[in-house]
Formats: structure tokens, C-alpha cells, sequence
């Protein structure tokens, strides 16, 4: 091996993208383009009694205008979003009254609708023009007759009987009621239990911004009857499945593309109206079709993230041990299902990084006149990472506990591993308090006094905040690696099907292969985000793209080398035993006899073999679930005066496993914890009464900048996974799992001689400031 991995190889792929050489959706134009626009609903609920597209099409440059009649007409299908986590380790959920595995009404998602819009900014109409200002103006044209009907927009009012229906199918609009957990044991725990407390958190709804806005170009070759599509991704052979589903053709006349991808989040993880429209759009109207989203758009029709409401009581005894927890989660999925990720995997980990013998879970989901919720970074589990650190923070105060000392009581200890949760969730493995004392020193927690008498002297409260997490990475279980040599170019080629956005997989994966076939890091090629190439992957989600394609990788890679070590052995007219590899070479033992890769895979010609001979094809299926974990630590000064807060200091301290490359798993760190800070501080997606999305744009939206934040003081703290050969958790989500509650326990922490004991996030200057003039007149 060469040794790269864990080491902070320089990215490969930054110099192309910082002179201007990424190739983003956008950047693709094919000869004679048309172009798209959508015509959108103003209403959150309406019934669509006629669309009348005559004055539109009527219009010079105008091609086509399409609704979901000619959806219809055409025979397209909906969107097969499948939102059930499919692993064997995912909690299974269920519609009420049902059983796991049993049908869920999901929404169906026609990509145009004749019957109704169910949020402000669906797709009703598609013009098609000859430029897009020539499209934007069609559009204006097109009439739409609706027949507003009543709304409902937040979670709890969708779930009450007085709600309007948003789908017949359902009329209570609950999709899911599942129940997890020891209900005898847990009632019988709450009754010897010494303490009980409650608290109920109001997740606010979010949204991925991505630099680059969703875009999309369709093609359709009437020969040979292939559709072609570029459009960024989490991934292309979901994208292509779905999207061949939609227009009812054959997998093999879809061909999607996706190179690089500026940004995701979660928020490209599912597939778009307006893919398979584009796409479909090129064959009737005879030339392909561009669309590329405003950022006005993306605001209210991207799928968004959180949005969950949680309620939790923890018994305790009067030492302080956990007892027992009851819990409801109730999950806003908007007007369609599109992912149940988030209610799932929160409901995972509902007991935290601690040993909680019993607990009782209901977990629900419900329909409601906002866009579709996805997973969004780290899906489900940051929300109830802040709930129960919350909870933590809250019961020492309000019980006389020290919150350091009731984290190490209640930690899952390293004997404990591997430790089955009392929903049946099994850890893999983690040293937690080891985790927490690496982050106390990381963050100089015994200066912290000095440092807020200073902020007192300059009428400033400084605050400390602490949050331990645990979070679970699964993902979709199979994935496949190909390795091929190029020994032209001298380089191999390793096709992969997941799908970066920006964390750096073509340096990643090309250490994991460099380092099993002895090779620079520069002669691996990573190749992804073409299907007609990349036949399986899962694509990038839920933290597995470092694990899944690691694995398959290192079984690929040993194949291969299993399988040129016969060759070697015949071009060197050696007994197999006797030739060893080190180094990219294959030499007989002893002697300085050997071959490197390229040199033997250059000798097919002479040994009449086809030119591909040592390629080798491998897949992998994985189920079992990892659990990264970490301690964050940060401090904030509050000005009473105005509740502007200031980020001073941030410390974290995570466990990845195995950190492949350390330098791209620190600016994960920082992405990460940035944008769980941007929820806590500034980022929510608003609807008024009527229904009607308040956040627009950037004016309306909070958005976190590089001059709110201190440098960020992080450590790895690398406790292998003993489920995968390269012991890789991950390392993307982290940051932003422990963020939420570590600025909510340091805002609370600064107010607490104000008697103020919780906040609704976002913590806003407005309301810090409203909750201690609350707080000075009571």
C-alpha cells in the first residue's frame, strides 16, 4: 500500500473548479435549445377548474405550451418517489392502523396536476419558447381558473379532525403513526422515577439554498428514440430510474448526466417535475429544452428540510441516571411524501449518546399545503440531537445537576459496544466520554469565568453551550465499483456510482484506491455522473458515499489485484505463490523481476488478450448501520440591549472512524456546523395565515456569513467502525447534528439570570431581545 490514506492530500478536483473549468448543469447548451418556463400557483390550495394556454401559445417564439392534460394524453406516469427507508437496520414505519411493509399513501406526484395545487410555487403549466425571456413572457399569458380552498401549513393544525383534507385518501392527513419502544416498561420506569420533566421543541422548517440553483436540459434523438438529460444530482441511476418510470420507456433509452453538482444538501436528492418535463418536452417539440431555476423560484418550490415537532418527557432518579423516555415526533412531509428519512432515522436515535433503559416512541407524519420535505443534512438527526440536549441541559438546571457530570453518569460507555438502544437501534462503536474530555480541553473550558466576567465588563452576557450527539449513516445498501487501466494515459479508472457535491470524492476515493494498488494518488481517475458508464450506485446521502464506496472499492481493487497477479505470473513464467505486489508492481520474490500495472496490462497484445483483460466489475450490499459521534462546545456573547448575538469561540471535537483524508473531513466539520448554526440563528422558512410562503429571496431569508463566525478550534477523535474494512463512519454531518443545540444551550446559558429557560429557533436578534424585555417587566 502507498500510505495515502489519512492523509491531507490536497483536493484534485479544486483547481478545475477555481478557474472555472466545473462542468454544472448550466454550463451544457446543445444546438438548437429551447427553453422552458413554469407558470406556478399563487394559491397554497386550489381547486384548478381550466387552464387556457391560447393567448400564450399564440405569442412569436412560443413552441409549445403543455398542462397536465397533455401530461395525461401522453400517458405519463408520476414520480415513484418510494420514501420508506429500505435498509435492514431502518425503524420500519407505517400508516395508522397498518403493518410494516404494508402500502402508504404517499401523494401521488403527477408532474403537472389537473385536480388541484397544494402549495404555493407547484408547477401547473410549461411553456416552451425560443429563448427563455420569450418563455417568462408566455407564461404570464397563460390563464389558470382557480377555486381557492381552505389551508393548513404547520404540523399540528394539518393533524387535527377540523383540517382540511389535502389528498381524499387521506382525510385526517396522517400518512404514518408508528409506535417504538417498551410501553409497559417505560410507564412502569416514569412511576418509580424521582424527577420528570417535559419539554416540546418546534423544529422550524428550512431550505438547502445550493449556489447552484436546480437546473435542467433535456434531449430526445428520434432515431434511435433515446432521451437524453443533464441534471445535478445525488445521485444519476436513481434520477434515470425515475425518470425512465415517468415517461414509461425503457431503461435503456434514458441516458442521465450529472458531472459537477453545486451543492445538495439533501435538496437534490429526489427528482424534480421538471427533469422528466424538459425531457419529455424535447421529443414534442423536436429540440431540446433548457430550464434553470430563479433563486425566486427555488425558494418555494426546492424540497425543504426539518420541520418536526417533538415532545419529550425524562424520568430520572435522584442521582441523576436516566430512567426512561417518552417521545412524539410529528414530521410535516408537505403536500407530497418524498422522504421518510427524517422521521425514521430521528426516531433511531431518540435516546441519544446515553444508556436510557426504556423508552416509548410515536412517530408521525402529515400532509400539509408546503412544498415537499427531504432529507436534509443529516436527516432527522439533528433535531432530535437538539431535543434531547436540550432536555439535558434543562434538567440539570432545573434539578441541582451538574450538566457535565449527568452527560458521563448516562454516556453508552466503550465495554457497552456493540449497544442496542431501547428502540433496537445497535451502536457500532465510540468512546463518548473520552470524546467530551478531548472537547473540554479543545474549548479551555476552566477560562471560561474569566472570559465572561470580561464580557460583563463590556455590558455583554457571554453564555456556554455543550452538546454531545450520536447520529446514525445507513443509505441505500448497494453500490458497485469498476476498475479499468489505461495504460495510454497511465492511469486507472474507477467508476463509482455516488455522486459529490463538493465533498471532495475524487481525491477521497482516489486515496482508498491508490493506497490498496500501491499507486500515486494522481494515476486514479474517479468516473461518475454518466449512466451510460455508471450502471449501479446509490448516489450521495445519509453519510454513505466514504463508506459504501470505500468498500467496494477496497473488494474491487483486491479482485483486480487477485486477478493480475495470474497474469503476472504467466508473464513472468512464475509460479503464482512466488510473485508478490508492492508498490504497483508484481515482481517474483527474490528477484528484481517484475511488471508494473501498466506494463503488464500493456502486454495483451502480445499474449492475444482483449485490451480490457484485468478490468474488474465488483458490488457490494451493506446494511448495517454506522454511528459517528462528537462533543461541541461554543461560547456566545449577547448584547441585552439589542439580542444581537456573537459567536466568540466553537470547538468540536468528532468521530468519523477512520478519517480517509483529515483536511476534507475538517472543512466537512466547518460546513457542517455552519449550517446548523444558520438554523439555529437566522435560517426558517415563514408562511403567513393565508398560507403564502414569506421567505422569497435572500432579503426575506437568513443566511449565515463567514464574518458571524469565530475560527472554528476542531479535533478528530478516530474510533474505527468494526462494520466496514477501512472502519469509515462519516464524516459530512456531523457539524451540523450537534450545531443546533449547542447554540441554544449558550443563548439560554447567557439569559439564565433573566429566568429565561428556552428559545424557539431561530434565535433572531428581534426575538432574544422581545424574551429579556419580557423577562426585565415580569
Amino acid at each position: 500500500m502507498s500510505g495515502s490514506i489519512g492523509e491531507p492530500v490536497r483536493r484534485k478536483e479544486d483547481e478545475r473548479l477555481l478557474s472555472g473549468q466545473g462542468r454544472f448543469t448550466d454550463d451544457f447548451n446543445l444546438h438548437g435549445q429551447a427553453h422552458a418556463a413554469f407558470v406556478r400557483s399563487p394559491y397554497p390550495h386550489a381547486k384548478i377548474r381550466s387552464i387556457d394556454t391560447g393567448a400564450a401559445s399564440r405569442l412569436p417564439g412560443v413552441l409549445a405550451v403543455f398542462s397536465g392534460a397533455d401530461c395525461e394524453a401522453d400517458q405519463l406516469g408520476e414520480i415513484p418517489h418510494d420514501p420508506l427507508p429500505k435498509t435492514k437496520f431502518d425503524l420500519k414505519l407505517h400508516a395508522p392502523e397498518a403493518a410494516p411493509g404494508e402500502p402508504v399513501f404517499i401523494g401521488r406526484h403527477t408532474i403537472l396536476p389537473t385536480d388541484k395545487a397544494r402549495y404555493v410555487g407547484e408547477a401547473i403549466a410549461m411553456v416552451v419558447a425560443e429563448t427563455k425571456a420569450l418563455a417568462l413572457d408566455a407564461a404570464e399569458a397563460v390563464i389558470i381558473d382557480y377555486e381557492p380552498l381552505p389551508t393548513v401549513t404547520n404540523a399540528r393544525a394539518a393533524a387535527e379532525q377540523s383540517a382540511p383534507a389535502i389528498w381524499k385518501e387521506t382525510p385526517d392527513n396522517v400518512l404514518i403513526e408508528t409506535f417504538f419502544g417498551d410501553s409497559e416498561a417505560t410507564e412502569a420506569a416514569f412511576a418509580q422515577a424521582d424527577h420528570v420533566y417535559s419539554m416540546a421543541f418546534d423544529i422550524g422548517r428550512v431550505t438547502g439554498v445550493p449556489l447552484e440553483p436546480r437546473s435542467a436540459l433535456g434531449a430526445y434523438d428520434s432515431e434511435t428514440g433515446h432521451y437524453t438529460l443533464y441534471a445535478g444530482s445525488g445521485g444519476v441511476v436513481r434520477q434515470k430510474r425515475e425518470i425512465a418510470a415517468v415517461l414509461q420507456e425503457k431503461l435503456a433509452n434514458i441516458r442521465v448526466l450529472a458531472f459537477d453538482v453545486g451543492g445538495n444538501f439533501g435538496t437534490r436528492n429526489r427528482v424534480y417535475v421538471e427533469f422528466p418535463l424538459v425531457t419529455w418536452a424535447a421529443r414534442k417539440v423536436g429540440r431540446p429544452v433548457k430550464y434553470t431555476a430563479m433563486r425566486s423560484e427555488s425558494f418555494v418550490s426546492d424540497y425543504q428540510g426539518r420541520d418536526l415537532q417533538v415532545e419529550l418527557e425524562l424520568a430520572l432518579d435522584r442521582d441523576g441516571r436516566f430512567l426512561a423516555l417518552r417521545a412524539s415526533n410529528l414530521s410535516n412531509v408537505g403536500a407530497r411524501c418524498v422522504s421518510l428519512s427524517p422521521l425514521s432515522k430521528g426516531a433511531g436515535i431518540i435516546t441519544g449518546s446515553y444508556r436510557i433503559p426504556a423508552a416509548f416512541l410515536r412517530a408521525r407524519a402529515v400532509f400539509s399545503n408546503t412544498p415537499p420535505t427531504n432529507a436534509y443534512r443529516s436527516s432527522g438527526r439533528p433535531e432530535i440531537i437538539f431535543a434531547i440536549e436540550r432536555m439535558i441541559d434543562t434538567v440539570a438546571h432545573e434539578f441541582g445537576f451538574d450538566p457535565i457530570e449527568i452527560r458521563r453518569l448516562n454516556f453508552v460507555t466503550p465495554e457497552d459496544m456493540p449497544y442496542r438502544n431501547a428502540v433496537g437501534m445497535v451502536y457500532d462503536s465510540g468512546a463518548y466520554e473520552a470524546g467530551l474530555d478531548k472537547a473540554l480541553k479543545l474549548s479551555d473550558w476552566p477560562g471560561f469565568e474569566a472570559r465572561r466576567s470580561d464580557a460583563f465588563a463590556r455590558g455583554k452576557l457571554l453564555g456556554r453551550g455543550l452538546a454531545h450527539y450520536v447520529e446514525s449513516s445507513i443509505g441505500t445498501p448497494v453500490e458497485q465499483a469498476e476498475i479499468h487501466v489505461r495504460r495510454d494515459e497511465q492511469v486507472i479508472d474507477v467508476v463509482i456510482g455516488t455522486q459529490p457535491s463538493g465533498q471532495g470524492h475524487e481525491t477521497a476515493f482516489a486515496q482508498v484506491a491508490a493506497d490498496w494498488l500501491g499507486l500515486p494518488v494522481d494515476q486514479i481517475r474517479i468516473v461518475l455522473g454518466d449512466t451510460d458508464i455508471v450502471k449501479v450506485g446509490g448516489g450521495s446521502h445519509s453519510g454513505r458515499s466514504m463508506r459504501m464506496a470505500g468498500t467496494v472499492i477496497v473488494k474491487a481493487a483486491n479482485s483486480f489485484l487477485a486477478k493480475a497477479k495470474g497474469h503476472a505470473a504467466q508473464s513472468l513464467e512464475a509460479a503464482e505463490a512466488d510473485v508478490e505486489f508492492a508498490d504497483g508492481r508484481f515482481f517474483i520474490t527474490g528477484t528484481d523481476r517484475g511488471l508494473t500495472i501498466f506494463e503488464l496490462a500493456a502486454t495483451a497484445v502480445e499474449r492475444g488478450l482483449p485490451n480490457d483483460f484485468l478490468s474488474t466489475v465488483e458490488d457490494n450490499e451493506m446494511h448495517t448501520p454506522v454511528f459517528p459521534n462528537g462533543c461541541h462546545i461554543c461560547e456566545v456573547e449577547v448584547d441585552p440591549e439589542t439580542g444581537h448575538i456573537q459567536i466568540t469561540r466553537y470547538a468540536a471535537v468528532d468521530d468519523v472512524g477512520r478519517a480517509i483524508n483529515p483536511m476534507i473531513v475538517d472543512g466537512q466539520t466547518h460546513g457542517g456546523l455552519v449550517q446548523g448554526v444558520g438554523q439555529a440563528l437566522w435560517e426558517q422558512c415563514v408562511f403567513d395565515a393565508a398560507g403564502q410562503p414569506l421567505c422569497g429571496s435572500f432579503m426575506d431569508y437568513g443566511m449565515p456569513r463567514a464574518d458571524h463566525f469565530p475560527p472554528f478550534e476542531t479535533e478528530l477523535h478516530e474510533i474505527p467502525s468494526p462494520t466496514n474494512p477501512l472502519g469509515v463512519k462519516a464524516g459530512g454531518e456531523g457539524g451540523t447534528t450537534a450545531a443546533l443545540g449547542v447554540i441554544v444551550n449558550a443563548v439560554v446559558d447567557a439569559l439564565r439570570d433573566y429566568g429565561i429557560r428556552d428559545l424557539k429557533m431561530p434565535l433572531t436578534p428581534l426575538r432574544v431581545w422581545e424574551a429579556i424585555h419580557a423577562a426585565r417587566q415580569a
